[in-house]
């Protein structure tokens, strides 16, 4: 399974690395690659949330995702003390 990263999510995980990089450069950048290798499990484990729109917790943030055919597709990421709105999922 492939996975997909939509525009909000992939602008939410750039917003949140510049924030880390101000005050640890070299924090921002392992984040950033510890975000791709955790969504990159999703791939081998796509039904790891609950279902229609999943969740996964990863490092106190979380990823919202969606099963589609051979895909799965990250929506938006959200700091857990961040509510996060069904206006940020596609409609379909």
């Amino acid at each position: 399974m492939k996975v997909v990263w939509s525009p909000l999510a992939t602008d939410r995980a750039v917003e949140i690395a510049q924030f880390i990089f101000q005050g640890d450069s070299n924090a921002a950048f392992d984040w950033i690659n510890r975000l791709f290798d955790a969504t990159d499990d999703l791939a081998r484990f796509p039904e790891m949330g609950r279902k229609e729109i999943r969740e996964l917790i990863w490092r106190g943030y979380r990823i919202i995702y969606q099963l589609k055919a051979e895909e799965v597709v990250v929506h938006t990421l959200r700091h857990g003390r961040q509510p996060w709105e069904e206006l940020e999922l596609p409609v379909e």
